[in-house]
Parts: structure tokens; C-alpha cells; sequence
């Protein structure tokens, strides 16, 4: 009986984890993603494309996005202004509060 059980539950355990391994990773290279098409773009060098795994909000997978060395420069400068609009405008609360 206790064969039987042990032999159940390592055929439960292989199945099981047969069953999570996913082959999304193949799909996701069959199929390129917009950033991906732009990395292999014949008018742009490889030498100018920049890729990185990132954490997207809301997954818990990194996902990889490539991006050319002007859009990155584009998007750093963007959340640069960001963070300077936003840290004015706790400053401009903060001197009415105490008012």
C-alpha cells in the first residue's frame, strides 16, 4: 500500500511539472514583438540597439524590450522632467500648508 501511494505521488509530481513548464518562451520568439522588429530593422545598426529585461507593472516576469540609444536617451529625459515636475509640485504644497 504504501508503494502504491509513493509511485501515485511521484507520477502526480511529474505530471504536475510537466504541466507548468511552458513553452510561451518559444511562441514569444516565433512571434516578434514591435520593439524586437525595430531591433532588427535593416536602417537601424546593431551596435545602436540597447536591450533589457524589465519588470512591467502588474507581471512578476521580466520582460525584454529593446530599444535604440536615441529613444532611450528620449524616455530617460522624459522621466527626468517628470521627477522635476513632481518634486515642484510637493514643494508648492507643502508652502501652502503652512500657511
Amino acid at each position: 500500500m504504501y508503494m502504491m501511494k509513493s509511485l501515485l505521488l511521484v507520477a502526480f509530481m511529474v505530471v504536475f511539472s510537466a504541466g507548468c513548464a511552458s513553452n510561451a518562451s518559444d511562441k514569444a520568439e516565433l512571434t516578434p514583438t514591435s520593439d524586437e522588429r525595430l531591433a532588427s530593422s535593416a536602417n537601424a545598426s546593431e551596435s545602436d540597439i540597447v536591450c533589457t529585461y524589465e519588470k512591467k507593472l502588474g507581471k512578476l516576469i521580466k520582460e525584454k524590450t529593446c530599444y535604440t540609444k536615441r529613444q532611450r536617451d528620449i524616455i530617460k529625459q522624459s522621466t527626468e522632467e517628470m521627477k522635476a515636475e513632481r518634486k515642484s509640485q510637493r514643494m508648492i504644497g507643502n508652502d501652502s500648508s503652512t500657511r
